[in-house]
């Protein structure tokens, strides 16, 4: 078969190493763009089961060592995701009430995980209060973007902003300071 090497189970053909961590950077690049295990498998002409291996092999990196943490923060969001949407499909195609209420709670506790997750990351506020700030927040900059378009200097405003390395701290210490810093 032109020179490829053919595994002894099943007859799957064998890649290289360069070629099998190509795959799998490849693999993983699909599903942290939110594809399915089954359309990689498509994509891919491997099974489901080799794409997740593939995918947690490219997790580990060059010897097995190497764990990004931020794939796999990405990886426990898509596998949140997708329990979430099979448990509302199971919900509303369940045979008998019992299964959909059982699929709905399972549903909400999923969905506080996720919750739970992204919070630990610092991907959003964690507790009520720091949800209010960050709502503040956000009111305070709209407002201030709109008094820079008004005055013609919202591109300055985003730059200035962009090179602060703490602009939440110059923007208090600017208020304080009556404007200036």
């Amino acid at each position: 078969m032109g020179g490829q090497k053919m595994s002894e189970n099943r007859g799957t053909p064998t890649t290289s190493s360069t070629e099998r961590a190509h795959r799998n950077r490849e693999i993983s690049r699909v599903r942290l763009g939110g594809a399915s295990w089954r359309t990689i498998a498509q994509e891919f002409g491997v099974s489901e089961r080799t794409a997740r291996r593939a995918f947690e092999e490219h997790l580990r990196g060059v010897g097995g060592h190497y764990l990004d943490p931020f794939l796999v923060v990405m990886e426990a969001v898509a596998i949140y995701t997708d329990a979430l949407d099979r448990l509302a499909a199971l919900a509303e195609n369940a045979d008998n009430t019992a299964a959909a209420v059982g699929a709905l709670r399972s549903r909400v506790a999923t969905a506080r995980e996720l919750v739970d997750l992204l919070s630990l990351v610092g991907a959003i506020p964690d507790g009520r209060s720091k949800w209010i700030t960050y709502a503040e927040l956000e009111a305070i900059a709209d407002v201030l973007f709109a008094i820079a378009r008004e005055h013609g200097i919202a591109a300055e405003l985003a730059e200035r902003l962009e090179r602060e390395p703490r602009p939440l701290a110059a923007l208090a210490q600017a208020i304080q300071n009556g404007g200036s810093r």
